[in-house]
């Protein structure tokens, strides 16, 4: 059963180099928990709607987060999913990966299947190219990244020689920024001959903590990199060749343990998953 948490707004200070996070005052408002501790493995946003994807479960959850103080949800059951493992979205389309079936979901803003596609190999990472909605899947160590057209179209499969691939995201033509390693992982760019560019620039010349466990990452449309470091409890800002900008999120603002995160740029709202059991999700709203 899903319920909702009343509104808990908390300010903090925020400056960027991204236009919708340039704000003096922003405030954060935690949306809704689920209360059986069931994993969230995915969040992505279709205008106002937040869908939700549960481990193990082949029901959607979709919230109209435009009514933070009385969120109702509907849910939708997609047919075919088994285990989904990520989740993102694209204009008017909603993307899933499951990672036991090996396929590619597509779904209309209403949550209903409009399509789906098998994948050659297990894929354990899905992410979509903002400007032009081209589909992102990294698949287990030793098979690469792969590229689809919004339609399903696949390119060809690009192969890299790193440890423990588990996310990847498109920053642009020809350059991908791979999440890999195991405890203390490591995000690396790589170019589309799969060689190696930078890995977590940045850092010495800082002086800023390096990644713990990066865990999730997005790239917004000017290509900078968001990424989730699951044991400093923060999300981090990268620029496009990875180097540090700054903390965006932190504990001090009541992350705790975050694994997803979902970026509505439009609106200037970033949606953590966070907790030890991944059930909750708080919207960071700036303004």
């Amino acid at each position: 059963m899903l319920f909702v948490t009343p509104s808990e707004f908390i300010a903090l200070s925020a400056t960027s180099h991204l236009t919708f996070l340039r704000c003096a005052l922003c405030f954060s408002v935690e949306l809704f928990t689920l209360n059986h501790n069931a994993a969230i493995t995915g969040v992505a946003t279709v205008g106002q709607d937040l869908f939700v994807l549960s481990d193990e479960s082949d029901i959607i959850h979709i919230y109209n987060t435009s009514r933070p103080d009385n969120v109702v949800a509907r849910t939708v059951t997609v047919p075919g999913i088994r285990n989904g493992w990520d989740m993102a979205s694209c204009h008017e389309s909603v993307y899933i990966i499951d990672s036991t079936v090996a396929r590619l979901f597509r779904l209309d803003r209403d949550g209903q299947l409009t399509a789906s596609w098998p994948l050659p190999h297990q894929p354990v990472g899905l992410s979509v190219n903002a400007s032009s909605c081209s589909i992102t899947v990294l698949y287990a160590t030793g098979y690469g990244i792969q590229e689809f057209t919004e339609t399903g179209r696949p390119g060809p499969i690009v192969q890299f020689n790193l440890i423990h691939q588990m996310d990847a995201v498109r920053v642009g033509d020809g350059r991908y920024v791979i999440r890999h390693g195991r405890m203390e992982g490591r995000v690396a760019l790589v170019n589309d001959s799969g060689h190696l560019l930078e890995s977590d620039t940045g850092y010495r010349e800082s002086g800023s903590v390096p990644l713990l466990r990066p865990y999730h990452m997005l790239v917004s449309e000017k290509g900078f990199v968001l990424v989730v470091d699951n044991y400093l409890h923060r999300v981090v800002l990268l620029d496009p060749t990875l180097r540090y900008i700054r903390d965006l999120v932190s504990a001090d603002h009541g992350l705790t343990w975050p694994r997803r995160i979902w970026l509505e740029e439009g609106r200037g709202q970033l949606f953590v998953v966070y907790s030890q059991s991944a059930g909750n999700v708080r919207a960071f709203t700036l303004k």
